[in-house]
């Protein structure tokens, strides 16, 4: 799979406290994409049960997850101790820390047992998995038959207009740099497609905007 332009980001996620509290202030600024994205993720079915989210940040996506599907549980793995405490504080202040479970661990090695998991999804973080592939099998390994999981993220070959309305509308303007190194290490459709190829989801589906692109499957065994 050629890569040669791709550069890539960190492997370790955001560990500095001061950037995780703007990459908080940031998130909730896109308070719109979030419902877009749990609308999209309720269309597959993911609404109810136990869910895995991979790298959920200051947690915000799998909060309002858990506020629009009542009975739902959540396991999220998070690679950033200081990001994980981040994801609880939020969390307790919405008032379903007793439904969510913050996770230190790394997507390469899941600490969970097989057919662990009804759903799994991941939001923007697809950009920093070290190994894709070996994290979709991961994903394959937890999910129990018939689950779902959903991913998004941004892509490298954007068109120039999104990369510019991106970089206009950040919030706040500090997040500027990171928002283009993620966009330098995103991966394009295509690679996305060679990936889960390799990974044993031949059958997902990548759908893309200007913006980046959603990856939905399902196990079927």
């Amino acid at each position: 799979m050629k890569e040669s332009n791709r550069v890539i980001e960190t492997n370790v996620g955001i560990q500095d406290g001061e950037i995780v509290e703007q990459f908080d202030q940031m998130m909730r600024a896109m308070a719109g994409e979030r419902r877009r994205t749990i609308e999209k993720m309720k269309s597959l079915g993911i609404d109810g049960g136990c869910a895995l989210e991979i790298g959920p940040g200051p947690g915000l996506l799998g909060i309002d997850w858990l506020k629009a599907s009542p009975g739902a549980r959540l396991k999220a793995l998070e690679i950033s101790a200081n990001m994980a405490r981040k994801a609880q504080q939020n969390a307790q202040c919405e008032g379903v820390e007793d439904r969510v479970e913050y996770v230190l661990g790394n997507a390469l090695r899941m600490p969970f047992s097989d057919q662990s998991f009804d759903f799994a999804f991941s939001n923007g973080s697809l950009h920093e998995w070290e190994q894709p592939a070996a994290v979709f099998k991961e994903i394959h390994r937890v999910l129990k038959p018939g689950g779902a999981f959903f991913v998004s993220d941004l892509k490298r070959d954007a068109p120039w207009y999104a990369r510019w309305l991106m970089m206009a509308t950040v919030r706040p303007k500090s997040m500027r740099p990171g928002l283009l190194s993620s966009l330098h290490a995103a991966y394009t459709s295509a690679e996305t497609r060679g990936i889960l190829a390799d990974s044993g989801w031949a059958r997902a589906r990548v759908t893309e905007s200007a913006f980046g692109f959603d990856i939905e499957g399902r196990k079927t065994s």
